[in-house]
């Protein structure tokens, strides 16, 4: 706040009779610079026609008396004006202080220090493939599936109706022993017999024939178990995930509600005891504007007289 020692609790004026003789101060003050302006240095007359005229007749005043007074009026004015203005003023920055202004050096100071707590970040879940359960496999068992993979593969396209194996055995069993060619592109124009001779007997086509088919079959029994097994291995590596996922989440979200619900209630302890005490710095404020606002205007001993003055000028 700015100067307080224009102020006292004791006896004093107060604001609206600082103002009311501030007023009178500067009316008074006018008409004594009147009285002051309205002298002269020199009378004058002139004769006319057998009489004095009298042009001038300035009044012989205590000019010394009179220009101290005038100066002592606008001191009075000068002191409750800036009295006045003050009080004014520090009503003002009072209204309109920061709660801090209002503290004391024993005040606690109140300061949340407590971070939030944060969700625990968890391994995200993964899905997992055939490559994941063939890596959980022996290299015997990898290489046996890979073997049993390819054999079923291949061996299926030769029997196949339209594979290599299937095509022969049909030329097999529909063998006829001679047909004709043509070899005009040698020079020959008629057709030439062909001799033809099998090179696999039926019985020996139907028997290799027959022999792979059951061994492919025996390689699609095997790979179908293989194909069983890792879907199986699959779903269990792909159930435990989801397992551990959702126990891990979980126990996350548990330890974060937790550690929310503590930090909520030391937050909710602060917002109490923080509110406890604006209320109590405003009090405080109410309090010093209610002082500051009952303060009287000192009147000083050197100013006593003037304002005494004032107080029963009457013209």
């Amino acid at each position: 706040m700015e100067n307080t020692k224009f102020f006292t609790t004791e006896t004093g004026l107060s604001m609206s009779e600082a103002n009311h003789i501030a007023n009178l101060a500067k009316e008074i003050a006018e008409v004594t610079n009147t009285e002051i302006v309205s002298s002269g240095a020199v009378k004058e007359t002139v004769s006319w026609l057998g009489k004095d005229i009298v042009i001038k007749d300035p009044k012989k005043i205590d000019l010394n008396a009179l220009a101290i007074k005038e100066g002592e009026l606008y001191a009075v004015s000068a002191w409750l004006r800036s009295a006045i203005n003050t009080k004014e003023k520090n009503l003002e920055f009072l209204k309109g202080a920061i709660s801090d202004y209002f503290k004391l050096d024993t005040d606690e100071v109140l300061e949340f220090k407590e971070r939030a707590p944060e969700q625990k970040l968890i391994s995200p879940l993964e899905h997992f493939t055939e490559a994941d359960v063939l890596h959980s496999w022996t290299i015997a068992e990898i290489a046996d599936y890979y073997a049993v993979e390819a054999s079923a593969a291949h061996l299926g396209k030769k029997i196949h109706k339209a594979g290599f194996l299937s095509i022969l055995r049909k030329d097999v069993l529909n063998f006829t022993p001679f047909r004709t060619q043509s070899f005009k592109d040698k020079g020959l124009d008629t057709d030439q017999p062909v001799v033809r001779t099998l090179v696999y007997s039926p019985e020996e086509i139907n028997k290799i024939f027959f022999d792979l088919q059951d061994k492919h079959r025996s390689f699609e029994q095997k790979l179908n178990w293989y194909k069983a097994r890792i879907k199986n291995e699959l779903a269990v590596l792909n159930t435990n995930e989801r397992v551990r996922y959702t126990k891990d989440a979980q126990i996350a979200n548990e330890e974060y509600q937790m550690a929310k619900s503590a930090y909520d209630l030391k937050r909710q302890a602060y917002l109490t005891k923080s509110n406890l005490y604006q209320n109590e710095l405003e009090k405080r404020r109410i309090a010093e504007v209610t002082r500051v606002s009952a303060l009287k205007i000192v009147v000083p001993i050197e100013l006593e007289k003037t304002i005494d003055y004032i107080k029963s000028f009457r013209g």
